[in-house]
């Protein structure tokens, strides 16, 4: 089950009633998202999307079959965002890029 909730604030609610529905989907054991300004969509099904299109990219260019880049994200990007969330794992990119890096993307 998925345990991420997006609560969308707006100017009319005021701060306090977005808190309190924070606090009552954290009370039942769910993540809450509070959305700083409304935007088309949820973040997670953006994030899908962008993902879904690089994927889309890379098997119409031969790059890899949909079951190597599917294998890909459930055994490698995927499992490790699900531990190490994606701005955290940047981490190990950026903290000592090399030529090799920059040159081949890896």
């Amino acid at each position: 089950m998925i345990k991420n909730i997006t609560v969308v604030g707006s100017g009319v609610m005021g701060s306090g009633i977005a808190e309190a529905t924070m606090e009552l989907i954290r009370s039942i054991g769910k993540s809450p998202v509070l959305l700083k300004k409304e935007i088309p969509g949820f973040i997670a099904n953006r994030l899908q999307i962008a993902l879904a299109r690089e994927a889309f990219h890379l098997l119409n260019e031969g790059v890899a079959s949909a079951e190597e880049i599917d294998r890909v994200m459930t055994s490698g990007a995927g499992f490790r965002w699900a531990f190490l969330q994606n701005f955290y794992s940047f981490i190990f990119y950026i903290r000592k890029p090399n030529h090799y890096t920059i040159k081949n993307g890896e």
